[in-house]
């Protein structure tokens, strides 16, 4: 937890190596001055995938279920749709555990994408801005989450291994 004008100086005075943020102070109506100086800027959507919303209601749906002495005729599973990318093979010779990392992740989720997103708020009126915050987190794209997707390594550590397990992924040899 930090506030913002203590962390536009650290930026500023070069004390921080990098800064992503997804929590804003004064959401809806961010700091625009701070969103030009971070490395990453997300619109508060870390918890958006859309396994985390299945999962939310899924806990509501147990919950009312048990109250009622209700049989459960649903799961998860029958409200998620299919893994964009269920298999990614990742060949690992020659190339560091952050390469690799990056390779995986970014396979299911491309932040920079939700950065370009969120900064397209940069020059607007602050209304807009609102707006514009409001609306990335109401009509959130489909996002899945690590679990989904098996890892295949080519090579690679048992480091590196532990490392994708670690983020959620399935990983095989």
């Amino acid at each position: 937890v930090v506030e913002t004008g203590c962390l536009k100086e650290a930026i500023g005075a070069g004390g921080l190596a990098g800064c992503v943020l997804d929590v804003w102070e004064d959401e809806p109506g961010i700091d625009e001055g701070l969103l030009r100086t971070v490395d990453i800027g997300t619109a508060h959507i870390a918890g958006y995938s859309f396994d985390g919303k299945v999962g939310g209601m899924m806990m509501i749906y147990d919950s009312v279920c048990d109250y009622f002495g209700l049989a459960k005729k649903f799961t998860a599973e029958s409200f998620l749709p299919p893994a964009e990318v269920e298999v990614l093979e990742l060949e690992c010779g020659g190339k560091s555990d952050e390469m690799i990392l990056r390779e995986a992740v970014g396979g299911v989720y491309d932040i920079m994408a939700d950065d370009a997103g969120l900064r397209s708020v940069i020059g607007t009126e602050e209304q807009n801005r609102c707006a514009i915050f409001d609306g990335f987190r109401k009509n959130y794209r489909v996002r899945r989450e690590f679990g989904n997707m098996e890892i295949i390594l080519k090579g690679g550590s048992d480091s590196l291994r532990e490392k994708l397990a670690g983020l959620g992924f399935r990983v095989r040899r």
